[in-house]
């Protein structure tokens, strides 16, 4: 054991004492670092590959945002899809329709239109066949009535029911006394029907009394007429008076029931009143077609009818005519109550019978409605159906 022990001293005393030996081992040691850094490069080699794995990791961590990356861009993109969409569907229906209607509009109205101002009320409308000078005497029309500085409304048929043409034809007006001749129909009728006598006697009653138009307003009350002659005054010189004593004889009822069966309800008169005051032109025209069918049938009650209305007075549809027979029934007012009128129906027996129908809302003194009026009826009358 002491020798172990001896020998182990010595062998240190023997290594401290080297110093050379020692020097190189220090020296050995200051190589270590070199080759310890290469073998530690090595090291690292394999130390990355293996931490070059989990560096792979990372790497599906990578494709995975990528991959929610895409997610969130489809969502971005279908927006601008939708809206890359949604632009080339507008702009082709931009492209194929505003051409053609701006080719359309400039094309038929604005030769037409130019210096014109245009009706608030439309184009005037025709069925049937027409030739190319009917349908420009329609537009003259037209022109005409685009001038015109307050409503007005036109309507023409032919008897033969083959045409029509209208302009405004369901503008209400106050009849004033054009509700005559529908009235005086539907009271003709229910008499023939019933058979009341045309020599039925009726007195004048205070009452009855009205002011306007017409000569009974001067007769004593008391005085007693016959219906027909009464009718011959209602319709021939418009009297009011008349009028009122056949419509408190007869009532309202007998002539809205029949304007309605008919089908022209705008004709139905106010209650308690004598006056039909949201009148149309359509209507009127419609009740006319059956005014000169009751004509056609000949009998005493149609033909005290037809004489009644027939070459009369304040005849503006058919001014100054002299060429053919007509029958009509015009009505004015210009009190403002309920509205200022100046109308006219009429019936022009030409070869071809037609009816027209020209309603204003204007007082009939005013002397550019009495011209308007004119005018459109003698383009109807000379061009549209001469």
């Amino acid at each position: 054991m002491k020798k172990i022990i001896f020998l182990v001293v010595s062998a240190v005393l023997i290594v401290a004492l080297s110093g050379d030996t020692f020097g190189i081992r220090m020296g050995i040691v200051d190589d270590v670092p070199e080759r310890s850094s290469a073998q530690s490069t090595d090291s690292v080699d394999v130390e990355p590959e293996t931490e070059t794995e989990p560096a792979t990791e990372p790497a599906p961590a990578t494709t995975e945002t990528p991959t929610e990356t895409p997610t969130s861009e489809p969502v971005t993109e279908m927006p601008t899809e939708t809206e890359s969409e949604t632009e080339p569907a507008t702009e082709p229906v931009t492209e194929t329709t505003a051409p053609e209607t701006t080719a359309t509009e400039t094309e038929s109205t604005a030769p037409e239109t130019e210096g014109k101002p245009k009706s608030p009320y439309g184009e005037i409308t025709y069925w049937g066949k027409y030739s190319d000078e009917q349908i420009k005497t329609l537009k003259e029309i037209e022109d005409l009535i685009a001038f015109y500085h307050l409503p007005i409304s036109v309507m023409g048929i032919t008897l033969d029911g083959w045409n029509t043409f209208s302009y405004n034809a369901y503008q209400t007006y106050f009849s004033a006394c054009t509700i005559k001749a529908p009235y005086v129909l539907s009271v003709l009728k229910y008499m023939e029907k019933n058979g009341i006598s045309l020599d039925t006697k009726l007195k004048y009653e205070k009452k009855h009394f009205l002011e306007g138009t017409g000569n009974i307003q001067y007769s004593s009350f008391g005085t007693e007429y016959t219906i027909r002659y009464l009718i011959n005054q209602a319709l021939s010189i418009s009297d009011n008076v008349a009028y009122n004593m056949l419509n408190d004889h007869f009532g309202n009822q007998i002539h809205d029931e029949y304007m309605i069966e008919l089908g022209c309800p705008s004709l139905v008169l106010v209650p308690a009143g004598i006056w039909a005051v949201n009148s149309n032109v359509r209507d009127f025209a419609v009740c006319w077609q059956e005014i000169c069918r009751y004509f056609d049938t000949g009998s005493e009650y149609a033909m005290c009818m037809k004489d009644a209305c027939t070459n009369t007075g304040y005849n503006y549809a058919c001014l100054n005519m002299t060429e053919w027979s007509y029958s009509h029934k015009s009505g004015d007012n210009y009190d403002e109550t309920p509205r200022d009128a100046h109308n006219d129906v009429c019936v022009i027996w030409k070869e071809r019978p037609y009816i027209l129908a020209i309603f204003s809302e204007a007082d009939y003194r005013d002397s550019q409605t009495c011209d308007i009026i004119t005018q459109i009826a003698n383009k109807v009358h000379y061009s549209l159906w001469p």
